[in-house]
């Protein structure tokens, strides 16, 4: 069970936000080109599901790769900011 998801997931949602982890995981290593590694990466996609609304309809209309992109250059410019 990921260390951000809430304990008390019904199995469907856990199921479901497993496959989001892995989706966004993907989709970082993919958008850092390359300078994220999949450790890094799973571990920054699971901050970053459990920070999504699922129930912004507009916001999942994006789907995982914008939400993916959005959050990695937040990151970018949190970092730029120091």
């Amino acid at each position: 069970m990921s260390k951000y998801a809430d304990d008390h997931v019904f199995a469907e949602d856990r199921k479901f936000l497993d496959y989001a982890e892995k989706e966004m995981t993907t989709e970082l290593v993919r958008f850092s080109n390359g300078t994220l590694d999949t450790v890094k990466s799973t571990e920054l996609a699971k901050m970053a599901v459990s920070e999504i609304d699922w129930s912004n309809s507009a916001l999942m209309h994006k789907g995982i790769s914008w939400i993916a992109k959005n959050y990695l250059e937040k990151l970018n410019n949190n970092i730029n900011k120091l």
